[in-house]
């Protein structure tokens, strides 16, 4: 092989990769740095049908991103880096792997990720040089009634801390375990876009109240304004519709949604009204309609009565008829003729009234 030739081995392991990379839509980079063998075949049993973990050399992964359209996570290459990919999405990825991590003691060398809190309260130990021990690593401890006692919380290692023998040892003790165990996602690349560590680690709960929460103002904003969606588009028909019955029924107007409520609205008028009348009682009602027949019965009587004697009436008015001689017919008075007068007997008959009227 020629000087600065790349090996054939070292071509393939990248193209391997650029094929895993491009034939998955999520590619993440995790970080196996401190995780025991064991650990790592636990991560992968629980992560097999979702997601394939390939390790190689920082070097070939950083050649293999370049190539494909997740080269944006190479800048996220640290510690001993692997590749995670898989068509899940990275919060889920995430989540499984949260969940499948373990604690354990730290050893001398292990950087912790957060800071070592040791709480206030009685410990396990009798009285003897752990005193000492605590109190040199900066821990406020005391003997009380035949224990050791951590009088406040006291910060034994802060986060980023390199742990050295010494606090090592103290932390196996105290039977302290501040080390988790497993894969962590440094960074994810999905669809262009990139998902760091700290936007991947959410609290689902929380995320899916926050959800919930915006839909449901998301609701209450769209219906106030009356603006129509697939959720709330049956509550304005049914909005309208009772609405509209309102109005129906105001106006008195008779349809097929209507014709129930005006049945039902007759019967509690006519109950109403039922509960007004007085109650007669029957002997009363009884009483009552005899009265009436006795009386329709005398009136019966009384027209026939009446029938009888209107033929003899006739009768005898018709005899008086007959007895009576016919009056003689006046003759008329015999009107005087209205005599003629000419124009000249008038001007004169007039000229004599004026000169009487002047004596």
């Amino acid at each position: 092989m020629r000087e600065g030739e790349v090996p054939q081995k070292k071509v393939d392991l990248v193209n391997d990769l650029v094929s895993l990379i491009n034939e998955n839509s999520v590619v993440a980079v995790v970080d196996i740095s401190n995780l025991p063998s064991k650990q790592l075949l636990q991560m992968k049993h629980a992560l097999r049908g979702k997601a394939v973990v390939r390790m190689a050399r920082k070097s070939a992964i950083s050649r293999a991103l370049e190539q494909t359209d997740g080269k944006g996570l190479v800048e996220y290459l640290k510690g001993m880096p692997a590749l995670l990919v898989s068509s899940e999405n990275p919060f889920m990825l995430s989540k499984i792997l949260k969940e499948s991590k373990a604690t354990a003691p730290a050893k001398e060398g292990t950087t912790l990720n957060k800071d070592i809190v040791i709480p206030a309260g009685e410990t396990s130990f009798a009285p003897g040089p752990i005193v000492g021990e605590l109190q040199t690593m900066g821990v406020k401890a005391a003997i009380e009634g035949g224990k050791v006692v951590v009088k406040e919380d006291s910060v034994l290692a802060k986060e980023g801390e390199v742990v050295d023998k010494q606090k090592a040892d103290l932390m196996a003790k105290l039977e302290l375990e501040p080390v988790e165990i497993g894969l962590g996602i440094v960074a994810a690349y999905e669809n262009g876009l990139i998902f760091t560590s700290d936007v991947l680690d959410i609290d689902t709960e929380e995320t899916l109240g926050q959800l919930a929460a915006a839909a449901a103002n998301a609701f209450s904003l769209s219906y106030s304004i009356k603006y129509p969606t697939s959720d709330n588009i049956e509550m304005f028909i049914k909005e309208a519709f009772v609405q509209a019955k309102g109005l129906a029924m105001e106006a008195g107007y008779m349809c097929s949604a209507t014709a129930e409520d005006f049945l039902k609205q007759a019967v509690r008028e006519a109950s109403v009204l039922e509960s007004k009348v007085p109650e007669v009682p029957v002997e009363l009602l009884k009483e009552e309609s005899e009265e009436k027949s006795e009386e329709t019965s005398s009136e019966k009587e009384s027209k026939d009565e009446k029938s009888e004697e209107e033929p003899a009436e006739e009768a005898s008015t018709e005899e008086s008829k007959e007895e009576t001689p016919a009056e003689e017919e006046k003759p008329a008075k015999e009107e005087k003729p209205i005599e003629e007068k000419s124009t000249e007997d008038l001007l004169a008959q007039n000229e004599e009234e004026i000169e009487k009227e002047k004596k």
